[in-house]
């Protein structure tokens, strides 16, 4: 047992340190990029994303790994997605027949999507703002090492959130 708790520790403790590193200097798009590539490659799973709430229930990505490679940013609605628990500020997660409990999520069913984990981002209003998720085409067990890298990776993207709206603030209405 006190072994085990000590590798967990231990990847914990990399997988974070390899987070911080790849991302210490970055802002904007390659930081939301190189947090989603890291994690992906840190948990070995086939999807990962970040995306900010938009007003109603809609929320637009600003990074997203596929299998291989980064897709474009892409708007769409958080009804009847597993997103949508995030948005109501809930850590979520499905470790296998995901699409099962949300049929009508095309998303979910392109990619033959079986598990997913999702941690709220916050914003400094102790509001949500966004949401950090991973998912993947096999099962996930349940992992306290995942969580530590979706709570860092959903901290990070809420400390950019928050700068980008204080720096877009700042700019004169006219030019």
């Amino acid at each position: 047992g006190v072994a085990e708790d000590i590798t967990e520790r231990k990847q914990v403790q990399h997988g974070l340190q390899a987070l911080a590193e790849a991302s210490w200097e970055l802002t904007g798009p390659p930081l939301f990029e190189t947090l989603v590539w890291e994690m992906a490659a840190i948990l070995n799973v086939k999807f990962a994303f970040i995306a900010e709430h938009l007003n109603g229930k809609r929320a637009r990505t600003h990074a997203s790994w596929v299998g291989e490679s980064f897709v474009d940013s892409m708007e769409y609605s958080l009804s009847g997605t597993p997103c949508e628990e995030a948005w109501k500020g809930n850590r979520c997660f499905w470790e296998d027949h995901v699409r099962q409990h949300f049929p009508d999520d095309q998303w979910l069913a392109d990619g033959g999507i079986e598990s997913y984990l999702a941690y709220p981002i916050w914003g400094l209003e102790r509001q949500v703002i966004g949401h950090v998720a991973v998912m993947d085409v096999r099962p996930m067990a349940q992992d306290p090492f995942w969580g530590g890298i979706l709570e860092f990776v959903a901290l990070r993207a809420a400390l950019e959130f928050s700068r980008l709206r204080m720096d877009s603030s700042k700019k004169p209405l006219t030019e």
